[in-house]
């Protein structure tokens, strides 16, 4: 392990050196995409967005959708093992308070957040993320609460097949297959891949598998598409949710199928959509095997411990989740109009979220187990956007009604300006509300030391941004000052002296944020065999009027409040390129060793990774190291994460003219 670290660092001493020498400016990432319901052009985009081109990444250290998110000055991934799960937010807000969406379809799972990123897709198969900082209610709905992140797939164009296949330390092993096919108007394609871990410590382990698939047809002004996915998860959970109970272990399965369809002419666009995502989910708190626990005479042991006389067996749910959503944009002159509405059913199954059933559920797969408890709800929304465009301004103003079948209707208004001094420079502000049901989880769990409430409240929020971009000759920055104004937060939280922790709407707190984020490119540095290939830097600066006094703040406190990123890649040799990654990381708030009456703080930390690249025609080849010198660090509570992680492997793509 010395070995590669010396290897890696030398590299990046001496490169960083030579770029430093050639040029001191810096590159990552683009600022694009649409952001409002019509669509904005990107350069007069009137909110911050970001879009992260999955093919820019391929020197960089990254080996998923989430690492690539990790790098957003905005975006704050918490991960637990490698590769089990990971939980985002956005500008300070938890992992709850963020809209994931696939292809513009709400993927958000109503059990709880920590399943939303369980998405049956493969990093082969996208062409990027998109990054919607900043409450988003009046675009996208109550999922939004401090921002929103669509996975876009990349469209059909040619007839090619990817194989990527890496290895490394704790016995990884990875591969994924991407293939297409086009014929004149009709194209298809099908993804699928492997994982697996023995893990970095005890009971960290990880096997998954996925595939996903679609067709698409198009035909005069109009497209339809079809896509359908399948994800299968299990891995060890150390300390995962609690460090009481350390031996957890977990079952996740997700499905998928959705269906969309478009219509474009001159002055008409029109979008319709129809999904169904269904969860599974087995959770095991003490782990049922020969190496932890087994289930005897009733009880589960692990030697000479036994479980607690409360733990009568696994947790298991089930939740069904289908909707659909229509909208129509109308363009006439400088007037761009928007209306559609929305619907969505949430169902879950389960042996502790829920009312009690009047007839049990037998959970597939295992024998002797039912459903005993279970609930509904659902939620539909209407939808207006209008936006002006005057010679330089374009003003934008619309409105998001949401009537849902629990709580009382709720009002979303958005308003957006934006002001080009140039072509060059845009100066851009925007108001908005949001707000966010509480989960499931949320409402009804009690075991553990956990306990719900179903007395909770909606939590909302008025959101104000203003900002400037600033793109020309390759050059490109963007700054953005924001607010969030929080009402009925809720978190799970535990007081001082308490060994129970809670769900509660906590308190008002306010967040106050600044993101940055700077990029350069030269053109003419790409054509030459050595020098100087990207590099990029991203900072966000986060403060709460509220702190986690008296109590621990399991999640809506514990904002990350200073992150830097930075990325530095060369290019020598022709083909060769290498990257080294800095992030800079200090979150508030802490938590609570087992046995300790002392709260242990997050405090700061900074880890480097550093990726070679050779790039041949059809073939990447690559060696990563990840944590290159062995920082111990821990993002979320009593989960340690890995030390320094080497991997290498390969990508082959064969591509074949479309006809």
């Amino acid at each position: 392990m010395k070995t590669k670290t010396l290897f890696l660092t030398i590299f990046s001493l001496a490169f960083a050196c030579q770029a430093l020498a050639q040029s001191d400016t810096v590159k990552l990432g683009e600022i694009l995409i649409n952001s409002t319901r019509g669509g904005t052009e990107a350069s007069e985009s009137p909110r911050t967005v970001y879009n992260y081109k999955v093919s820019d990444y391929i020197p960089m250290p990254v080996n998923s959708i989430e690492d690539i998110l990790e790098t957003s000055s905005s975006t704050d991934i918490r991960t637990r093992g490698t590769g089990s799960q990971s939980d985002i937010s956005i500008r300070g807000g938890s992992f709850e308070q963020t809209l994931v969406m696939l292809n513009g379809i709400p993927m958000t799972d109503p059990q709880t957040g920590h399943h939303t990123l369980n998405i049956p897709v493969s990093i082969l198969g996208m062409e990027r993320i998109v990054t919607y900082p900043g409450g988003a209610s009046g675009l996208f709905g109550p999922k939004a609460f401090s921002g929103a992140v669509n996975y876009v797939q990349k469209p059909v164009s040619k007839n090619q097949i990817i194989l990527s296949s890496h290895a490394g330390d704790y016995n990884w092993r990875q591969t994924d297959l991407y293939g297409s096919l086009r014929k004149n108007n009709l194209s298809a394609f099908a993804s699928g891949g492997y994982t697996g871990t023995d893990g970095y410590i005890k009971n960290t382990d990880l096997n998954s598998y996925h595939f996903n698939g679609g067709l698409n047809y198009i035909f005069g002004s109009s497209e339809i598409s079809v896509t359908a996915g399948h994800l299968n998860k299990e891995f060890g959970a150390q300390n995962f949710y609690t460090a009481n109970f350390p031996d957890q272990y977990e079952h996740i399965q997700t499905s998928l199928f959705t269906t969309q369809y478009h219509y474009n002419n001159k002055n008409i666009a029109v979008l319709a959509s129809a999904y169904f995502r269904q969860f599974n989910d087995k959770f095991e708190l003490f782990r049922e095997d020969p190496s932890f626990y087994t289930y005897t005479n009733g009880q589960y042991i692990s030697l000479t411990d036994t479980a607690p006389s409360w733990y009568s067996g696994h947790n298991y749910h089930l939740t069904n989740v289908y909707g659909g959503s229509t909208s129509a944009t109308f363009t006439h002159n400088i007037h761009k109009l928007t209306i559609g509405s929305e619907y969505r059913f949430e169902q879950v199954w389960s042996n502790v979220l829920g009312e009690s059933l009047n007839e049990p559920v037998s959970v597939k797969g295992e024998k002797g187990i039912n459903y005993t408890k279970g609930t509904d709800r659902n939620e539909f929304s209407v939808f207006a956007e209008e936006s002006v465009s005057i010679k330089r301004w374009i003003l934008t103003a619309g409105v998001n009604a949401t009537f849902h079948s629990v709580y009382n209707e709720r009002i979303s208004p958005v308003a957006s300006v934006s002001y080009a001094v140039s072509d060059k420079y845009t100066l851009f502000a925007n108001f908005g509300t949001s707000f966010r049901y509480p989960t499931f989880t949320d409402l009804y769990y009690n075991l553990g030391g956990a306990v719900g409430s179903i007395d909770l409240k909606p939590e909302s929020a008025t959101n104000y941004e203003l900002g400037m971009r600033a793109q020309f000759n390759g050059f490109n920055s963007q700054l953005s000052f924001y607010r969030r104004e929080t009402k009925n937060l809720i978190d799970w939280i535990r007081y001082n002296g308490s060994s129970t922790t809670q769900a509660a709407n906590i308190t008002e707190a306010t967040f106050n944020g600044i993101d940055f984020n700077m990029s350069y490119m030269f053109p003419a540095m790409r054509d030459r065999s050595t020098g100087l290939y990207s590099a990029g830097i991203n900072m966000s600066f986060i403060n709460s009027d509220t702190t986690s006094t008296g109590y621990e703040s399991n999640y809506a406190l514990d904002i990350l409040s200073k992150k830097v990123t930075g990325t530095l890649t060369l290019k020598f040799i022709n083909k060769l390129y290498y990257t080294v990654s800095l992030n800079y990381q200090q979150r508030e708030g802490g938590y609570y060793k087992p046995g300790d009456s002392q709260e242990t703080l997050f405090g700061d930390f900074i880890v480097t990774d550093m990726k070679l690249t050779c790039r041949l025609d059809q073939i990447d080849l690559f060696a990563v190291c990840n944590n290159v010198f062995n920082q111990p660090f821990i993002d979320i509570g009593n989960v340690q994460q890995p030390g320094q992680w080497f991997r290498a492997g390969l990508t082959v793509s064969i591509a074949a003219k479309s006809e």
